[in-house]
């Protein structure tokens, strides 16, 4: 039989629900913890962005410091508006993370993760109606330097 005594284990390392509870709408200091190139189902290549909330926002203990928040980007998508959206804000993020218009990534697989792997930069996050889950999850939709 498997039993578990909370009390036995330091209150620090329980999950208080704060993971679970819905980051609030605002600008957040973070840094791009993982950045690389996924397939769709549908065969269409895309960027997956794994963003890691970081310490400095204003409070002394940040409550969201670790959280983390997910991005995807297109590279290639039948729906034109689609990649020009993914680029935009690739090109946001560029920014964000110091490069200037002299910036040019012949390799967008190989060279773009090196321009933003652990770069820190802020994101503006605001809160995304998903009907089919009938909630809100956060999104990301601006990037700018730190």
């Amino acid at each position: 039989m498997f039993g578990l005594d909370l009390g036995s284990i330091e209150t620090t390392t329980l999950n208080t629900g704060m993971d679970k509870e819905l980051l609030p709408e605002g600008i957040y200091a973070a840094h791009i913890k993982d950045c690389k190139v996924e397939t769709s189902k549908a065969g269409h290549p895309y960027f997956s962005f794994v963003f890691g909330i970081d310490f400095e926002n204003g409070w002394s203990q940040c409550p969201f410091r670790g959280r983390q928040l997910w991005e995807t980007l297109m590279i290639s998508h039948p729906n034109e508006t689609v990649v020009k959206i993914a680029q935009k804000a690739m090109a946001d993020i560029l920014v964000a993370c110091g490069a200037d218009n002299s910036t040019k990534i012949h390799d967008l697989e190989t060279e773009f993760p090196l321009h933003v792997m652990d770069k820190p930069i802020y994101i503006v996050v605001q809160h995304r109606y998903i009907k089919d889950r009938l909630e809100f999850r956060p999104q990301i939709v601006g990037y700018f330097g730190r």
